[in-house]
């Protein structure tokens, strides 16, 4: 219950991002700001909530992955609102952000499940 208020923060800033995004892609008349927007909100909630409310038992593989979330965050966040300011190629943007989660995922699974430090 006590990473429940992380989470919630993770969601607003996710979606106040994702706000953000659409403004950007939308005021150059772009047809995928809804594709940004989405894929905006996903990244910042998967890699801002991993990095605000997920606390491993471990605090080695907590600092761990709190610094592997957050430069995640900065990356997807830097792909996100540049394809939303400077144009979106769908299937470019789409295989980016679709590896960096997919990296980051693979990752922190192998963070969260390591038993012995």
């Amino acid at each position: 219950m006590k990473n429940l208020f992380p989470a919630a923060l993770a969601l607003i800033v996710a979606l106040v991002l994702g706000y953000l995004a659409y403004y950007l892609a939308d005021a150059r008349h772009d047809d995928n700001s809804i594709l940004v927007t989405v894929g905006t909100i996903i990244s910042t909630a998967l890699t801002l909530g991993t990095a605000m409310a997920v606390r491993p038992e471990n605090e080695r593989i907590g600092v761990n992955l709190r610094v592997l979330a957050t430069m995640m965050f900065i990356a997807t966040l830097a792909c996100n609102l540049g394809f939303a300011a400077f144009g979106v190629a769908m299937p470019f943007y789409l295989v980016l952000i679709v590896l960096l989660l997919v990296v980051f995922l693979s990752v922190a699974w192998k963070l969260i499940n390591i038993k012995d430090v």
